[in-house]
């Protein structure tokens, strides 16, 4: 049995996972309907592995979260130029990542041979999810409302 596979532990707060996915649909967590979506929807977003995901990465180091989900994704990454990428100094890579986390892992397993000193920008959240992936990531306020004049600012320090 894998640390995925394990039975998810009973809990008295709402889980990380249930508060994202309340953030993310609102109206439709609040509705009527909820109750008889989500055990569908959850089926479908595989949500009890996210739940054993976010529980396994919680107590990891930033380095190591991303290592865990590079292991666990077991994404088959293959470069192309890595030689292009400069082996010390300053070096920024943009990267548009349409489908999501995997995007981000398959960025870092393609240049953390390269570049064992890349942070990356990142949705502000995964650090809700392992705070210490502030160690690896700029967090990015992702969300309208919680935008601040000062989090923005902190975002452009960290770079």
């Amino acid at each position: 049995m894998t640390a995925t596979d394990a039975p998810t532990p009973a809990r008295s707060a709402p889980h990380i996972c249930d508060v994202l996915i309340a953030e993310r649909a609102p109206r439709l967590t609040r509705s009527l309907a909820w109750p008889l979506v989500r055990p569908v929807l959850y089926k479908l977003l595989n949500y009890r592995q996210a739940v054993r995901m976010a529980d396994a990465v919680r107590p990891l180091s930033g380095a190591a979260a991303l290592d865990y989900m590079s292991n666990l994704l077991d994404l088959k990454v293959s470069v192309m130029n890595a030689g292009r990428i400069p082996a010390t100094g300053r070096c920024l890579i943009v990267a548009n990542h349409p489908t999501g986390i995997a995007d981000g892992i398959a960025v870092f397993d393609a240049i953390r041979a390269r570049r064992g000193d890349a942070i990356f920008f990142a949705n502000a959240d995964a650090v809700r999810v392992s705070p210490r992936l502030g160690e690896a990531i700029i967090p990015v306020e992702w969300v309208h409302d919680k935008r601040t004049r000062e989090k923005t600012r902190a975002t452009l320090q960290a770079a």
